[in-house]
């Protein structure tokens, strides 16, 4: 039985991270576990940008994944994650690109989960039949992701090229327990430029690091109002400021899903209206931390097609507050 949810951006560059493995360029910015290295093209002068932990250039992140390379130590046949202490993932078989590789690669769902958690612990079964166990401190990945953003390291053609998102509810709701990078030692690289808005500081275009998409706010007074717009979904944000500094409020969305019953090739589609309350909890000028009332995505394939038969409604009991950053793009 098969089921997926249509918001799908495709990854053009994915095997570019192992090229890099031979020589990372310069260290520009370190912290906690991870250290950014930049260098740049002989026959373009373009940069490239990759996050390394602990030094080991088995494991790298760029903008849109995270790679563990196992080709030196017996390959990928499946693997096993765990973030936090949340209980541990379904066992995965490595896909035809990660066995060709020899590298387990996080994308999409997964990545954003990377973003939003401060510890992943890995174990791969290489082909082989060893045992590879990885723990990744993951406290600093948003501020890695932030420099992996800046004009250091990114050109036009970097940022048309996409991002990937194997499903969500709405263009934010993916994630857990969101964690501000900490212990920044470095010398600051500015990822947003200063607002020129006057009274209205937080209008403008935004760029989520949780979910790579873009938004774009306008704010009048105490009132905050919004769109977005992905492949496969758009929605609207309407918040008005507290008491406390923060903004509440709703986004209301609509999200194409579709799904196909068994013995069915057919894909039927539905437009779930979704309208999920929302809390900004952290702004400034430059970045928004919030977070948002959203209904994960069962495991269970039976209870997949009934949730998205409902729009999510089958669910309702599993709603939960889920984190993300934004931050600013113009």
């Amino acid at each position: 039985m098969n089921f997926k949810l249509s918001i799908t951006i495709t990854v053009a560059t994915l095997v570019t991270v192992p090229a890099l493995a031979a020589g990372f360029g310069d260290a520009i910015w370190r912290a906690e576990s991870w250290t950014v290295y930049r260098s740049l093209n002989p026959m373009t002068d373009e940069p490239s940008c990759v996050g390394i932990h602990q030094n080991d250039k088995n494991i790298q992140m760029n903008v849109d994944a995270l790679y563990i390379s196992v080709r030196g130590r017996g390959g990928v046949s499946s693997y096993r994650m765990r973030y936090d202490d949340h209980p541990v993932q379904p066992l995965k078989l490595a896909s035809e690109l990660e066995k060709d590789l020899g590298s387990v690669i996080i994308k999409g769902a997964d990545f954003q989960k990377v973003l939003s958690s401060k510890r992943l612990r890995i174990q791969v079964l290489t082909i082989l039949d060893r045992l590879v166990i990885e723990d990744i401190n993951l406290l600093s990945v948003v501020a890695v992701q932030e420099v992996l953003r800046s004009d250091q390291c990114l050109t036009a053609k970097n940022v048309e090229r996409g991002s990937s998102l194997e499903y969500s509810t709405s263009e934010d709701s993916v994630a857990e327990d969101s964690t501000p990078g900490q212990g920044i030692n470095s010398t600051s690289i500015p990822t947003e430029k200063s607002s020129e808005n006057g009274e209205n500081p937080l209008s403008g275009r935004w760029f989520s690091l949780t979910s790579n998409t873009q938004r774009q706010l306008m704010q009048d007074g105490d009132y905050l109002y919004g769109t977005y717009e992905v492949e496969g979904a758009s929605g609207t944000y309407d918040f008005k400021k507290q008491g406390d500094g923060t903004y509440s409020g709703f986004t209301s969305s609509v999200v194409k899903m579709w799904y196909q019953e068994s013995g069915n090739s057919r894909k039927i589609f539905v437009d779930c209206p979704l309208k999920e309350e929302t809390v900004l909890t952290v702004i400034s000028d430059r970045r928004i931390e919030g977070k948002m009332g959203s209904i994960p995505l069962p495991e269970n394939s039976r209870k997949q097609i009934k949730y998205v038969k409902t729009c999510g409604k089958s669910e309702e009991k599993r709603r939960e507050w889920q984190e993300f950053v934004w931050v600013r793009q113009d």
